[in-house]
């Protein structure tokens, strides 16, 4: 034991006699001193404190004679790994060697023994029990009174929160008095806290060097514009700065307030805050960029909560508390620092290596029976390099892993909540990805093939939520903004030869889908993926080459197609043939652009295709083919014909 221990050879004999020896494992660590009798292994930081428990063990009143431990070790369950016993009272003495009085006073344990039973598992360490007080105390009081309720408040914070501290409100003015009790100061100021009901807590955010941020303060309403009103009252009397980020507005508090007795004496909170609301939630923060991360992250879904490091630990803990704290301390194991003595500065920097191996530590309180409090403990090993984010680039705004590499150009979409934009891709695996403008996937979903053409975006139900519309080969799909399909995907007939079109003839949200098909028909169907009544379903000569094109020439509508031969079909909304097209485009690969002019062609356009093809309907002046060569021009081009206000440009083999 004394080779174990690393004692010197000249104390070894102590061992053998009971006494108190002492060694120091690491010199950046306290010496500790230790103890062997009667079978019984001694440990302790305090010389005093273990001859202390000597003498107890040698003529005193044993243990079990004090009531409060014999009532708490009564509560121990049966079947667990182990058993701890903790007297509340010495371990914030403890304590007291690492942490300045006012973070011990924030702390504000009530004395007695805490029970608990341990759990083992390969990814945690489970502690759960009871504490039996030894008085009656006012933060006992005021779980007691609050009850426990939701405490997860992760919706409305970024990823990179760290930290958190939560209490449970179910009636704000008992509670307010009870942290009266506690603090002895002056009431908190009745403008924050009339509205408030359920969870009221402090979250943080740490840099890259692990030093807090940002924090805020988060508290939850089931009146929303009460609290808006209430916490708009004192720009009645002075004005207040307001600026909006995403149609939210944020409003500063003109004066500064004291918030201490919130959550307890010497809590860290915001003095002149920002706030805004966002849902049933109240966001506070003396950084203006916080409160706007917050909204960010209400929008877009890049919350703590869609963390799957955080949200995994979380899944452990109890749904339900009076009071919550957390800390993920791979990522803000630095934040135990704040408080400290100085002269544990350097143990802090040693355990640093110890606290990136490890994940969630968490601590919850809960009402129990009997004026007992239920306390649940809890350690995760979830090793740093699962929690490494790594710095953007300077010309990089964000970057996505996705489960396979992209197949095609993204297609960038509207958010129809926010009016952000958003990334729709799809990969080798023919699956599309949604992704926030802030580069979160928002859902991923699996298709039969590959997307043909463009993603368009439409308001089947005419209520201003927009859906997500475009075809595969053998599949046309309606898909919500969750990734859901509106009605079975259609089955399209023959095959799609080439991309969707959408057309609203009159802008008033009446959609038309047209579909040629490999067969050479043009379907086309309503949302509902009906067919639409009194449509003649044309056949082409050759399947399409490109999607269907909607022109409207002197108030009539034309449907422009070109088919594999060259042919070109020019319909009516029915399907019927608005114009005979005589001439044929040779060695058409595709068409690049169909540009309205009601004057002349555009040489802007110069070199961008092979060969222009301008067509002319039957009641031009002039119906003949003509050849034009522009001198400034480096390949050729054929005038073949003139139509008011088109223009067909084709790509043609080289």
């Amino acid at each position: 034991m004394g080779d174990l221990l690393g004692v010197a050879a000249s104390e070894r004999s102590m061992l053998t006699t009971g006494q108190v020896t002492t060694a120091q494992f690491d010199a950046e660590l306290a010496p500790l001193s230790f103890a062997l009798r009667q079978g019984l292994w001694m440990l302790s930081d305090s010389p005093e404190l273990l001859e202390e428990a000597l003498l107890q063990q040698d003529g005193g009143l044993p243990i079990t004679t004090d009531t409060l431990f014999a009532q708490a070790r009564a509560t121990l369950g049966k079947g667990t790994d182990a058993h701890v016993l903790l007297n509340t009272s010495r371990t914030t003495g403890l304590l007291s060697n690492v942490w300045q009085p006012e973070r011990l006073e924030h702390l504000g344990i009530p004395e007695g023994w805490l029970a608990l039973d341990v759990s083992a598992l390969p990814e945690a360490m489970l502690l759960s029990g009871l504490l039996v007080p030894a008085s009656p105390h006012p933060l006992i009081s005021s779980v007691t009174d609050q009850g426990s309720g939701p405490w997860n408040i992760s919706r409305v914070l970024p990823a990179n929160v760290v930290q958190w501290e939560v209490r449970n409100v179910s009636d704000a003015e008992s509670f307010l008095a009870a942290r009266s009790n506690v603090d002895e100061g002056p009431a908190s100021t009745e403008v924050l806290f009339p509205w408030a009901y359920g969870s009221a807590g402090i979250a943080t955010a740490c840099d890259t060097s692990g030093r807090p941020a940002q924090r805020w303060l988060v508290m939850d309403t089931e009146d929303p514009e009460r609290a808006s009103e209430e916490l708009s009252a004192p720009c009645g009397s002075m004005p207040c700065d307001t600026v909006n980020h995403r149609g939210t507005r944020i409003t500063h508090f003109p004066q500064a307030h004291p918030y201490e007795q919130l959550l307890g004496k010497n809590a860290i909170l915001p003095q002149q805050p920002w706030w805004a609301i966002l849902g049933n939630t109240v966001v506070m923060s003396d950084d203006a960029d916080a409160v706007r991360a917050s909204i960010d992250t209400w929008n877009d879904g890049n919350s703590l909560a869609e963390n799957k490091r955080a949200s995994t630990w979380f899944q452990q803990m109890s749904d339900e508390a009076g009071f919550t704290w957390w800390c993920d301390l791979a990522r803000g194991g630095t934040l135990l620092r704040e408080g400290s003595k100085t002269d544990r500065d350097s143990a802090f920097s040693a355990w640093l290596p110890v606290l990136r191996e490890l994940g969630g530590l968490s601590i919850q309180v809960s009402p129990a029976q009997h004026g007992l409090l239920h306390v649940s403990i809890g350690l995760q090993h979830a090793p740093s390099a699962g929690a490494v984010v790594p710095e953007a680039t300077s010309n990089m705004l964000w970057s996505c892993a996705i489960d396979a590499p992209v197949q095609r150009t993204p297609d960038i979409v509207i958010n129809h909540t926010n009016n952000t934009r958003e990334v729709l891709v799809q990969d080798t695996l023919h699956r599309i990805h949604l992704i926030s403008a802030t580069g979160k996937v928002l859902w991923s979903r699996a298709l039969d093939g590959p997307i043909l053409g463009a993603v368009h975006q439409v308001d089947h139900f005419k209520n201003g939520k927009l859906q997500l519309l475009f075809n595969t080969t053998a599949f046309g799909y309606l898909i919500d903004r969750n990734g859901k399909d509106v009605g079975s995907p259609l089955k399209i007939p023959s095959a799609a030869a080439v991309p969707l079109s959408v057309i609203d003839y009159e802008g008033q949200r009446e959609y038309r889908i047209l579909i040629p098909g490999q067969d050479g028909r043009i379907n086309n169907l309503t949302l509902d993926w009906t067919g639409v009544q009194g449509w003649v379903l044309p056949k082409l000569p050759a399947p399409a080459i490109e999607p269907v094109r909607h022109l409207r020439i002197r108030n009539q509508d034309h449907l422009l197609i070109i088919d594999n031969d060259g042919g070109i079909s020019v319909l009516d909304r029915k399907g019927n043939e608005r114009e005979r097209v005589k001439t044929k485009l040779a060695r058409v690969k595709e068409v690049h652009a169909v540009i309205l002019d009601r004057i002349s062609w555009v040489p802007a356009f110069i070199g961008w295709t092979r060969t222009w093809y301008c067509m002319r309907p039957p009641w031009a002046a002039r119906n003949d083919a003509r050849s034009a060569h522009p001198t400034d021009a480096v390949d050729s081009w054929t005038w073949t014909g003139m139509v008011p206000s088109r223009w067909s440009v084709s790509r043609t083999t080289a």
